[in-house]
């Protein structure tokens, strides 16, 4: 099960409110649609939509969120996607 902290970079100190864990990426973009964020950290495997596909989508949306992926799978196609998307 992936756990998705998506955390604010505006203050000088991070505090448990910080980061807000979501499971799917759906409800990550939901989140970031209500509330500015600086910093998502995905995994590329999520429930319904993967981490790939989520960060396509936030990368059109909201292209000034830095992403950071991560991942276990040593597939070399993973990585060329993530640089083709334009993944920081």
């Amino acid at each position: 099960m992936s756990v998705l902290p998506i955390i604010q970079l505006n203050k000088n100190e991070f505090t448990k409110e910080d980061t807000v864990p979501r499971k799917k990426g759906e409800e990550v973009i939901d989140f970031l649609q209500k509330k500015e964020t600086d910093l998502v950290v995905l995994d590329i495997n999520m429930p319904k939509m993967d981490g790939i596909t989520c960060s396509r989508v936030l990368k059109k949306q909201f292209p000034w969120i830095k992403i950071l992926i991560l991942t276990m799978y040593p597939q070399k196609s993973f990585i060329d996607e993530i640089v083709k998307i334009g993944i920081d």
